[in-house]
């Protein structure tokens, strides 16, 4: 059998989209490799883990004077490559070197973070080993987070490195594959999307009241400085001229103060913010108690794509998208599955009208949003292994 190292700065019992896929890779690639996870302690174990290397530990480098050249080393680094956890790399480093020993036939990849991706690169460098790469969002195109020119210029550079470096290169969109294609000349890229676990679909049983509710599941404001203006002052309009609306918009997530009275600055009780719950609660009430799921994109991000587009086509309920120019709105028109509109409040104060009188298109494609699932999307990289 093949020996896959995946580096993976996110894992389980983290709970975000990178874990989720590095979980999944994991699991449908050791039906055909071995697969070892190479990833930080920091963040707990799950229970009976096996196949899995933690190294690296949270450490307070302010208490050992010796630490502070070692630190200020770490910053200029963080400087020039957004979010790297040096401190990590280095302790991986040592950890194969004490090990005297590199036995692995491929090294996998996934960015974020750009710690796993510079360490993917180093170790592939220093042992020969051939390099897959797993781009679940880009580094140039639409990045995570701003960049100053010299940062630009030198994620630019290492971009370019680890791209000409690996065997096969994968993309979690269409948009983002095609930009890499064009950008370096490629012909060993493909798109493998995010999934959904097929377990996790109910049979809806919504409430019986005369109620029409929306959910939104997940952090709304802060992943890439989102803008919910348009979002907020639609809903304020629209409450305003139906007071006695049936309709209920719900936010299920950890939001700040901030972010709160950013989308609902009068406090509107048929806005309803929810404390986080885990996904498989998430699911079941979503499934229960909702007719509809709000999906809110990133204005003029094309390459959006996010996983929880894809779990939402596995609950299979009306969608009301808030993504236009985002891959994600053909992603819903093919699948069927709701309506689109843009980031612009009138438009968002219409599919709102649209709503409460039961008036969002749903027609699901089912073969098409089975394609989604997890083992569909992943069997494209069992493939290439």
């Amino acid at each position: 059998m093949k020996k896959i190292l995946l580096v993976a700065y996110y894992t389980l019992p983290q709970q975000n989209a990178c874990s989720d896929r590095a979980a999944y890779i994991q699991s449908v690639l050791s039906d055909t490799c071995r697969i070892t996870t190479l990833t930080v302690s920091n963040f707990g174990e799950v229970e009976n883990e096996k196949g899995v290397i933690r190294v690296g530990a949270i450490y307070k480098w302010y208490l050992n004077p010796k630490k502070i050249l070692f630190k200020l080393k770490t910053k200029v680094v963080e400087y020039f490559f957004d979010n790297v956890d040096y401190y990590w790399i280095q302790k991986a480093l040592r950890y194969f070197k004490k090990k005297n020993s590199f036995d692995y036939d491929y090294i996998y990849a996934v960015y974020p973070s750009m710690s796993s991706l510079k360490l993917g690169y180093m170790l592939s460098k220093k042992y020969n080993v051939d390099l897959i790469t797993d781009f679940t969002d880009s580094l140039t195109l639409e990045p995570l987070r701003s960049q100053s020119q010299l940062q630009r210029k030198k994620i630019e550079s290492f971009e370019k490195s680890v791209v000409e470096s690996s065997l096969q290169i994968l993309s979690v969109s269409r948009v983002l594959t095609d930009y890499l294609k064009n950008k370096y000349s490629l012909n060993n890229i493909q798109t493998v999307y995010n999934g959904y676990d097929p377990d996790i679909v109910t049979t809806p049983n919504r409430s019986s009241d005369n109620k029409v509710r929306i959910a939104h599941f997940g952090n709304i404001g802060s992943s890439r400085s989102r803008d919910v203006n348009c979002l907020a002052i639609a809903m304020a309009v629209y409450f305003l001229e139906n007071r006695h609306s049936t309709l209920e918009v719900h936010f299920f997530g950890s939001f700040s103060d901030e972010e709160i009275n950013t989308i609902s600055p009068s406090k509107n009780s048929k806005i309803i913010f929810n404390n986080y719950v885990n996904k498989s609660d998430g699911y079941r009430i979503l499934s229960m108690d909702f007719d509809y799921l709000l999906l809110y994109g990133v204005p003029g991000h094309r390459s959006t794509v996010t996983s929880k587009l894809i779990e939402y086509l596995g609950l299979q309920i009306p969608i009301v998208g808030i993504c236009k120019g985002n891959e994600a709105e053909q992603i819903v028109k093919d699948s069927g599955c709701g309506q689109v509109v843009g980031f612009d409040a009138q438009e968002i104060k219409d599919v709102l009208v649209s709503a409460e009188s039961k008036n969002i298109y749903f027609n699901p494609n089912h073969d098409y949003i089975l394609s989604f699932t997890w083992n569909n999307q992943l069997n494209k990289i069992k493939r290439i292994v």
